[in-house]
C-alpha cells in the first residue's frame, strides 16, 4: 500500500502599503496565511509569500531582510504547528513617499532622482555577460535572481540608506 501526502502550493499577497515596522508586516504575513490555512485545512502547504506596498516599514526591511524573512518563517511555523514550509519570501516594498520627511531640497532631489533611474536593457545585458564571466561560486545567486530585480533591490537598499541619513540630521 502506497501513501501519498498532498501539498497545497499557495501563494500569499501580502499588502504592507502604511506599515511601519517589520513587526506589522509579519503580523499582516500571518493574517492573510490565517487565511490560507483556513481554505486548505488539513493539507500541508508549499507557501510563497510576496510582500508589497510602499511604507515606511520598507527601510527596515531591506536594511535587515534576513532577519524579517527568518521571523515571517518562524511565525508560519509556529501558526501552522509546522504543517508549512515556506519556500520563498520575495519583498517587493518601496518607499512611502518622501515629500513630507525630506527637509533637504539637495537631498530630496537625490533621492527623487534615483528612484526614477533605469537601466537600459542594453546595458542590462552587458552586465549580465560581465556577471557571466565570474565564477560561479563568487557570483552565487545572481544567476537565478535576475538581473533586473537586483538591481531594484540595491536601488531600495540605496534610498533606505539615503533616507535614514537623512533623518538623522
Amino acid at each position: 500500500m502506497e501513501l501519498r501526502a498532498r501539498l497545497g502550493r499557495v501563494v500569499c499577497d501580502v499588502d504592507v502599503g502604511g506599515a511601519v515596522g517589520g513587526e506589522e508586516v509579519v503580523t499582516r504575513s500571518v493574517e492573510v496565511l490565517t487565511r490560507e490555512l483556513a481554505a486548505h485545512a488539513g493539507f500541508p502547504l508549499a507557501v510563497r509569500f510576496q510582500v508589497s506596498g510602499a511604507g515606511d516599514a520598507h527601510d527596515r526591511l531591506v536594511a535587515d531582510e534576513e532577519r524579517w524573512v527568518s521571523e515571517l518563517r518562524a511565525a508560519a511555523t509556529d501558526l501552522s504547528d509546522g504543517s508549512v514550509w515556506v519556500e520563498k519570501v520575495l519583498v517587493r516594498t518601496t518607499c512611502a513617499p518622501a515629500g513630507d520627511t525630506v527637509s533637504d531640497e539637495v537631498l530630496g532631489d537625490v533621492l527623487a532622482a534615483l528612484r526614477d533611474v533605469e537601466l537600459p536593457d542594453d546595458e542590462l545585458a552587458a552586465l549580465e555577460r560581465e556577471l557571466a564571466k565570474l565564477p560561479l561560486d563568487v557570483r552565487g545567486d545572481l544567476h537565478q535572481a535576475g538581473l533586473p530585480d537586483l538591481v531594484e533591490e540595491a536601488k531600495a537598499l540605496l534610498l533606505a540608506r539615503l533616507a535614514s541619513r537623512e533623518a538623522e540630521r
